[in-house]
């Protein structure tokens, strides 16, 4: 059995120009957020990232960076270099107190055109399910605990994820 293209996609895929939606160009700026690649040189203790498009245009990128701060970073209006990096510290920007560990974060654009950060921490006792509010060029504007989750009752609650439904 043959599979066919509706007729939108057969003809995207009969013209003659293909070219990716993203140029990635590497220079003397950022590394690009591949694997085996930082995202920014100077640091080695970055996992578990997230990356979206924003409706700017822009691609925005996240990251777990070290144990409690989450590394934000993102594009040029124009896609070909990232601008500098935002790092989110556990107290001030994410309204962790004590000592807690970021296991894994996800990112989604909402409505209002900011960006959510779900995120998953633990602190041996509890896993925590939260969220924090930015900018797409980093400004925190709010943060809020969503759920707690008992750890010998939920032994693994870690990689959130999000989508931003059609209704808004």
């Amino acid at each position: 059995m043959a599979i066919t293209l509706d007729a939108t996609l057969k003809t995207a895929q009969d013209g003659v120009s293909h070219h990716p939606i993203i140029e990635i160009k590497k220079t003397d700026q950022q590394s690009p957020p591949f694997v085996g690649a930082y995202l920014a040189e100077d640091t080695v203790d970055e996992r578990r990232p997230s990356v979206i498009t924003h409706s700017s245009g822009r691609v925005c990128a996240a990251c777990v960076y070290g144990t409690d701060n989450i590394k934000y970073v993102y594009s040029t209006a124009s896609r070909d270099a990232f601008d500098s990096a935002v790092i989110l510290n556990d107290q001030s920007d994410l309204g962790l107190g004590g000592a807690v560990t970021i296991d894994d974060c996800c990112l989604v654009e909402l409505s209002d055109a900011t960006i959510g950060i779900i995120f998953t921490c633990y602190d041996g006792t509890n896993y925590y399910l939260r969220q924090t509010i930015i900018s797409y060029l980093g400004v925190v504007s709010s943060n809020a605990l969503i759920a707690t989750y008992l750890i010998a009752t939920y032994p693994e609650v870690t990689s959130p994820y999000c989508i931003l439904l059609a209704s808004g």
